[in-house]
């Protein structure tokens, strides 16, 4: 076994017995170590090159599983974390600066929201019966609790009158499952259009 190895093992060994770290915690610390390692004496332009390249095909790969997903049937279908993916994407085309939350500690929160430096928050229910007005009380006490400047409650269903009444005069935004579909819908056409 090579000494730079044995190293990398022997230091993962100290800080997960130390921290009680996990592997999957620092593998981009190690992934980041081995890239510096294996890519010295590649120019800087060449590098990020690649990560264009990269970024890209995941983008267009991104882009051609979204525009598969033009029904509500097709929403209800997806997994609770690729409903919160598609969410995700929604709002990082909309200008935001998106960070997904731990689910052991979400609080009810499922994405972190930036833009302008206004800290928004989102729930993700993909739900096929109605939201009620239990779910927007918790989420607006989480809201206050975080001190968020607004919060996004999204479903891939719809909301309960006394839900949508509750959120009058709050800073919080009901987002249904027709709404996601149509903005899907429009983005993909003007995508198509500017083409």
């Amino acid at each position: 076994m090579p000494v730079w190895l044995a190293t990398i093992l022997l230091i993962f060994l100290i800080v997960t017995a130390i921290f009680g770290v996990t592997f999957k915690t620092m593998y981009p610390l190690y992934l980041v170590w081995y890239l510096k390692w294996k890519l010295k004496g590649i120019k800087q332009e060449e590098v990020e090159k690649l990560i264009k390249i990269d970024e890209g095909k995941k983008e267009e790969e991104r882009k051609n599983q979204l525009e598969k997903i033009n029904t509500l049937e097709k929403i209800h279908n997806l997994s609770g974390e690729e409903f919160e993916s598609l969410v995700k994407y929604i709002f990082e085309i909309l200008g935001y600066d998106v960070m997904v939350t731990k689910r052991s500690r979400d609080e009810g929160v499922d994405l972190m929201l930036v833009k302008e430096s206004k800290k928004e928050i989102a729930q993700c229910k993909n739900w096929s019966k109605p939201v009620g007005s239990k779910v927007a009380r918790e989420f607006y006490g989480t809201l206050l609790h975080m001190k968020a400047d607004k919060g996004y409650i999204v479903t891939s269903s719809y909301f309960s009158l006394p839900c949508k009444k509750f959120v009058i005069g709050k800073p919080i935004q009901l987002i249904e499952g027709h709404e996601l579909i149509e903005y899907l819908k429009d983005y993909f056409q003007d995508e198509q259009s500017n083409s």
